[in-house]
This record gives structure tokens, sequence and C-alpha cells, in this order.
């Protein structure tokens, strides 16, 4: 499970640990070729701007209507459309009952960002028409967990490495997007 984790947060953010260069991660965050689309501080507090980004990715092509749209919230994203409400005056609706009458469903995922700052991810947008291959991360066989017994025998310690061969890559860019607030 620990794994899961690590190899799905990465697909998000990157991962530049890696001990080699060639095996670094460029993830969805700073990938290449991925559009972003933009919400001001003011707009994205606002549930039609915020409505009109998401429409934006509906193109007829890779996406035909908001159900083709898969989207990952950022936890700072999804606490913002959850607890904001749009507009008071009129009703106490939040931003997210807004988008999700209109046909937009997420999924949240921590760790991409916490909070709505300037500069920081909203969402990343899978359209789902086809999707397939458009994005891979190729697993090598499996895990593989090395043990050794010799290195720390004398202190009566049992090293264990796991060792777990994978990439990730976007062949077809124009399946993916990412929503960023900006200043």
């Amino acid at each position: 499970m620990g794994i899961v984790e690590a190899v799905d947060r990465a697909i998000f953010k990157g991962d530049g640990g890696a001990d080699e260069n060639s095996a670094d991660i460029t993830g969805l965050r700073t990938a290449a070729g991925v559009s972003e689309v933009t919400l001001t501080q003011g707009d994205k507090v606002k549930a039609d701007k915020t409505l009109e980004a998401f429409l934006g990715f509906v193109d007829g092509i890779y996406a035909i209507n908001m159900a083709d749209l898969s989207v990952v919230a950022a936890q700072g994203a999804n606490t913002l459309w959850y607890s904001t409400i749009h507009n008071s005056a009129a009703d106490n609706e939040t931003i997210a009952r807004f988008l999700m009458a209109a046909g937009l469903t997420w999924t949240t995922r921590g760790e991409i960002e916490a909070d709505t700052d300037n500069c920081n991810f909203g969402a990343f947008i899978g359209l789902g028409r086809g999707m397939m291959g458009a994005g891979v991360a190729p697993v090598w066989n499996r895990a593989e967990l090395v043990t050794d017994r010799y290195s720390g025998a004398t202190k009566g310690e049992v090293q264990l490495t796991l060792n777990y061969l994978w990439s990730f890559g976007l062949p077809r860019t124009a399946n993916f997007k990412r929503l960023k607030f900006v200043t």
C-alpha cells in the first residue's frame, strides 16, 4: 500500500529524488505539453467562474460533456469548494454544490496542494475520450524484497531493501489539463 501511495503521489507531483537522473519522474504538475487554465484569487470564490474554467475543458474532441472530465482536486481546492458559499445573498449553496449541479464530480488527492494561494494547483483533469494509452505508468516485473543478513549481522540486524522499478509518461498530453490559482 505504501508503494501505491508513493507512485500515485509522484504521478501528480513528480519525484526528483530518484537515485539517477534518468530515473526521475516528471509528474503532471510540471509535465511539458499539459496545458493549464488559471483562476484568479478573486474568481476562485465565484462558482460561475470556477464552472467556466472546467467547461473550457469540454472541447468536443477529448471531452464531449462534463462526465468526460476525470477531475482530481487538490486538498486545498476541495476544502475551498465545499466550504465557500458563493452567493449568501441569494442562497446558501456552496461552490461544490453549484459545480455538482452542473454535472462536475471529482475525487480529492492529498499532498498535491494544501491551500489555494498564488501558483498553487487546484485540480488535475483527465479528458476521458481517447484516454486509453494517453498516460502510462509501466511497472517492470514486480517489487523485489532484497534481504541482506550480513551487513549488520554483528549487531543482529537484517537490512531489507524494497526494489520497485516503474516510470510515468504522457504520450498524448492533450488528454490532460491543470487548473491553477494565480493572483
